[in-house]
């Protein structure tokens, strides 16, 4: 499960500096790992992840193609951020 956290956070960095086909490429091995331990909050923010990066870079959500979208590539990365802050919150009361 760490390594598939480390994933996610390796996928909102690289999508708050823009460089979005690497966020993606984290974020599709944040989902593999996800699958493969049976991590359903995981897989479903990885899924979302994804999705919004496609989106994002002016693909449709389930194509490989890209274009640049800079509004969108936004709202996601602070999204994601504030995902990360809630995980983070959540995860140090339990």
């Amino acid at each position: 499960m760490l390594q598939g956290r480390a994933y996610w956070s390796l996928s909102n960095a690289h999508t708050a500096l823009g460089n979005h086909h690497k966020a993606i490429q984290f974020a599709q091995w944040h989902l593999d790992i996800s699958r493969e331990i049976g991590d359903e909050a995981g897989k479903t923010a990885a899924a979302n992840n994804l999705r919004d990066l496609r989106i994002a870079v002016g693909g449709s959500p389930h194509s490989g193609t890209f274009l640049y979208a800079r509004a969108i590539i936004h709202s996601t990365a602070l999204r994601s951020l504030f995902n990360v802050i809630n995980y983070t919150k959540s995860a140090s009361v339990n």
